[in-house]
């Protein structure tokens, strides 16, 4: 009824869409319970306005508290004084469009914010009418540039592009297909596209997820496995191999890791040439050239790309055939001559050349890796290798004059026993040098002087120098010889090194010397007793004489001539000196025993009186 005060007639659906029986229903004033009762006021006021509504959608609410969503449809028959209207219980298809548009909101999102770029586009390539600000991100544009904008889309291979488009058409899609863009900054970057058709719908989706970083991790990490495996080899290389070998095994893995059929490697000698020991059996095998040489001054150096390498201390990088090669060289189709350095200094030189493409700065910087991981390794070689010629020279010099020494040079153990001996030991003593170094030292030692020869050998174990050390040896033929010895010990190496001269005739020449020094003694006693003695005999005739010529002249002066008067002062004055001198003699006599000490003396009075004598 339109007064509402009675329900007239429902069907089962109803009752059932209501969940109360038909009588319950029935005796209700109000059949709808409204889970908004503004909704009621609506309908009604719709109902009165219009006469009728249609589809009304409201929310209702079943006996058992259900909440249903309906479409109810009225219509007012004011005459007869009834409404008439039907409900459709629409809840499954409210709750699935409600699902619906919560997935399409989740797929926004998704869409909006996912990791990877994402995107719709017509099949016909008149642009992309959908994508995700991420898609916008890799490609540097806007997503208002990109949209509808064919042009925006830029691959750094269009033959890339084709063969991807080619394939996408003959399988219908494409799963994580690598291929490079360019981004509106001109930068290239690397993507794994996936994309699928829809024909029928006129369209395809795709993404793209951007793996640049991780292409450059991998290509970081490859060139690092790369760089690596070289290092073990090379270190292997240099540990094992001697020589030339090293340096031809050493180019066999760098031209592996550089893909390269040729090359050299070498290394500058003291006197500054490049000497490369791989061009033998790596260059010139291959070449019709005159001079098939190793080694190469720097006079003849010219001014290709290796010999400016060295001297501008850079890498050079061509790419370009080369017109330095000489005559009958394999040709050089593009290279890389590389100065290996160590310390600011260019010890060597990496070459190689024809790689089937063109060299690039990830080569570049592998061989610069390569040259770091070889410099210390080749300096140390070379300082061992010049240091072991040093010291092959040193020894082979010290040999000489150890074979042509006069003096017995040797080295003993700490054991006492010879371990080496030069000639001299068999000059001096006679013995072969399989004698000497069959037994100990201390055999050969006088019988006198071996425990001083054992005391000092004690301090020489200690680290005591021995500066000068006599003993006696014995020679081949039983007599002994006097050696003095200088030695030096090396504690660490039980090791004494002594040079020894035989000083037998200085040890004679010094008995010698102490027998006439006592025969001296001897005779300078006998001579200072006959001076004394003769002395003392010869001045009382002297004294008569001169006494008595003194007298001569005081009587008898006046009676002689002047002749005979000037040879009476000439007896007189020789008398007085010959007593002078007999003094003399016997001072001279006493120096030994009553001498007084040395003293300067006037030499001008002694030369004068010498030369007065001699007048």
């Amino acid at each position: 009824k339109i007064d509402g005060s009675a329900i007239l007639e429902l069907n089962n659906a109803l009752c059932e869409l209501l969940g109360s029986p038909r009588e319950k229903l029935l005796n209700r004033s109000s059949l709808i319970s409204w889970a908004d009762p503004g909704a009621r006021a609506e309908v009604l006021r719709l109902l009165k306005a219009n006469g009728s509504i249609t589809d009304y959608e409201v929310e209702i609410l079943r006996d058992d508290g259900e909440h249903l969503h309906c479409l109810i449809s009225m219509q007012l028959h004011p005459e007869e004084g009834f409404i008439e209207g039907s409900i459709v219980d629409v809840t499954a298809r409210k709750r699935a469009e409600e699902e619906l548009a919560a997935s399409e909101e989740r797929y926004r999102t998704l869409f909006e914010n996912a990791a990877v770029g994402m995107y719709r586009s017509r099949l016909d390539g008149s642009g992309i009418v959908a994508l995700n600000q991420r898609l916008a991100d890799i490609f540097g544009h806007t997503k208002e540039e990109m949209l509808n904008s064919p042009a925006t889309i830029r691959w750094a291979d269009p033959k890339a592009r084709d063969e991807m488009v080619r394939l996408v058409r003959e399988r219908g899609e494409l799963r994580d297909h690598e291929i490079d863009i360019v981004t509106k900054g001109g930068q290239i970057r690397t993507t794994l596209a996936s994309i699928k058709l829809f024909p029928g719908e006129g369209y395809l989706e795709g993404t793209a997820v951007d793996i640049t970083e991780r292409k450059r991790a991998e290509g970081a990490l490859e060139r690092f496995a790369r760089e690596q495996a070289v290092r073990n080899d090379i270190a292997q290389i240099f540990l094992t191999l001697p020589g030339d070998e090293m340096y031809f095994e050493v180019l066999q893995v760098v031209l592996k890791a550089m893909e390269s059929p040729f090359g050299v490697f070498g290394y500058l000698d003291e006197e500054g040439a490049l000497v490369v020991p791989t061009m033998t059996r790596h260059i010139w095998d291959q070449c019709d050239v005159p001079d098939k040489t190793i080694v190469f001054p720097r006079s003849t150096w010219g001014d290709s790309a290796w010999p400016t390498a060295i001297r501008e201390t850079r890498v050079i990088v061509s790419n370009e055939p080369s017109d330095k090669a000489p005559k009958g060289h394999v040709p050089i189709r593009r290279h890389i001559s590389f100065p290996i350095r160590f310390q600011d200094e260019v010890i060597g030189l990496l070459q190689v050349a024809n790689k089937e493409s063109d060299y690039t700065k990830e080569d570049v910087a592998l061989l610069e890796t390569i040259g770091g991981l070889i410099a210390p390794v080749l300096d140390a070689r070379l300082k061992r290798t010049r240091q072991e010629g040093a010291r092959r020279k040193a020894e082979g010099e010290i040999d000489k004059l150890f074979e042509a020494s006069p003096d017995m040079i040797c080295i003993v153990g700490f054991d006492g026993r010879f371990k080496r001996i030069n000639p001299a030991w068999e000059r001096t003593l006679g013995y072969p040098p399989g004698d000497m170094l069959e037994r100990p030292f201390i055999e050969l030692v006088h019988s006198d002087d071996r425990e001083v020869t054992e005391t000092e050998a004690a301090k020489l174990a200690q680290g005591v120098r021995t500066i000068s050390f006599e003993n006696r040896y014995r020679h081949t033929d039983g007599s002994y010889r006097w050696i003095s010895w200088s030695v030096i010990p090396a504690v660490d190496e039980q090791l004494l090194y002594g040079v020894a001269r035989d000083v037998t005739e200085r040890k004679q020449a010094e008995a010698g010397l102490k027998k006439a020094l006592t025969d001296v003694e001897r005779s300078n006693k006998e001579l200072e007793q006959f001076a004394y003695v003769a002395s003392h005999d010869l001045q009382e005739p002297l004294r008569m004489i001169s006494s008595y010529t003194q007298l001569l002249a005081q009587r008898y002066g006046g009676q002689l001539d002047e002749k005979a008067r000037k040879y009476i002062e000439y007896a007189v004055d020789g008398a007085v000196r010959l007593q002078g001198q007999i003094n003399d003699l016997l001072t001279y006599s006493r120096v030994g025993s009553r001498g007084k000490p040395f003293e300067p003396t006037d030499s001008h009075s002694v030369l004068g009186q010498a030369l007065r004598n001699l007048s």
